[in-house]
């Protein structure tokens, strides 16, 4: 029960302290963050203007004029669209780590340019690594997403096969409702009846639903394993990718829930942020064109960036938080007792200087619930 209620408490002062660092500092953490939304918006005026010159841009407005388009229109319009997202990908990846930088050197007491958000793109050999590091995160997340959707698929499959075995059919009929039809009986019933028909087919559904929900919630246990990926990569830039990636992982055993649980935390201010996003788009009327695409991506998602900022700030401490508890676990020295060192050396007989004078980090705290 105390280590309960200590980790919950470790996660009330990460995130007071992410408040702290944060505080003076809100409207750069939100530039930092809109210079991703202005390289987006940059590439879709790019393919829109590229559109436009090739007589594609009905194409690029609405999904209609895409169907209603030629063959030939609609190859070249996917070549240009598939080049215009490689290049923009190229740019967004390197600059996303690069915001994981800034926050991180704002968690260290510093407050760096904006231009230190562009740190990744200073050379071919930072760029490449940058790239290696989300080509490598990309394809284990896809894996445990596989994974984890092939027994979801079986089950689907499975409820599907067993309800066209007992006669029961789904099919859209013209009203706009479903209905379910019992071949050889020329009935047909509505989804409210079925319960009556085959009271079964509930508790099979219940737990479809219940399997998807366990399968989801352990896929978000994986995802937690790689969170202190782009910590690592930045406070380790030295380091190959895959050793920062094992690494990180081996940091989050026995932080996975606690790393969820942190993440949940935030569903209140998401929400907070969704409202006041709808509240924004109020006065404007949506319609495809360059004007819809400079509100969606740099006006719309303003709510979201001060939410984004605050989580930054928390993840990366919560980082920090793991790797001082992973070094303890390890029998390393503290990271604050030796910053230059390589971050994870092979001794074990590191001499650690006094850090009683050190300001106290959020998860060392005293109090009556410290152990």
């Amino acid at each position: 029960f105390l280590t309960m209620l200590n980790k919950t408490q470790i996660r009330c002062n990460l995130k007071s302290m992410a408040k702290r660092m944060l505080k003076g500092s809100w409207k750069p953490a939100v530039a930092v963050l809109l210079i991703p939304a202005f390289v987006k918006l940059s590439f879709t005026l790019l393919l829109y203007a590229t559109a436009t010159l090739l007589g594609l841009a009905p194409i690029f407005l609405s999904w209609d004029n895409f169907f209603s388009a030629s063959a030939a229109q609609i190859y070249t319009y996917t070549r240009l669209s598939s080049l215009t997202w490689l290049m923009q990908t190229l740019l967004t990846v390197p600059i996303g780590f690069g915001v994981a930088a800034w926050f991180l050197s704002l968690t260290d007491g510093e407050r760096e340019p904006l231009s230190a958000v562009f740190c990744w793109l200073d050379s071919l050999r930072r760029l490449g690594k940058s790239l290696l590091m989300a080509l490598l995160l990309w394809l284990r997340i896809l894996g445990w997403m596989l994974l984890f959707l092939l027994p979801l698929c079986m089950g689907f499959a499975a409820l599907m096969f067993h309800l066209v075995q007992r006669g029961i059919w789904l099919l859209p009929p013209s009203g706009g409702l479903l209905f379910y039809e019992l071949p050889g009986t020329g009935q047909a019933v509505a989804p409210g009846l079925l319960l009556r028909v085959y009271p079964q087919a509930f508790f099979m559904l219940l737990g479809f639903v219940f399997l998807a929900l366990v399968l989801g919630i352990l896929f978000c246990l994986m995802m937690m394993r790689y969170l202190p990926a782009s910590y690592l990569l930045n406070r380790y830039p030295e380091q190959p990718c895959g050793v920062l990636i094992r690494q990180g992982v081996h940091m989050m055993k026995g932080h996975l829930w606690e790393g969820l649980w942190l993440q949940f935390s935030f569903v209140g201010w998401l929400l907070a942020a969704s409202f006041a996003c709808w509240l924004l788009s109020l006065p404007f009327h949506f319609q495809s064109g360059v004007l819809s695409s400079i509100f969606t991506i740099l006006i719309l998602p303003i709510p979201f960036l001060f939410v984004s900022a605050y989580r930054s700030v928390t993840n990366l401490l919560f980082c920090q938080y793991v790797e001082e508890a992973s070094r303890l676990r390890d029998g390393q020295a503290h990271y604050t007792a030796c910053p230059d060192e390589s971050p994870f050396p092979s001794g074990q007989n590191e001499t650690m200087r006094d850090t009683s004078d050190d300001t106290p980090l959020p998860w060392n705290f005293d109090g009556p619930d410290n152990p």
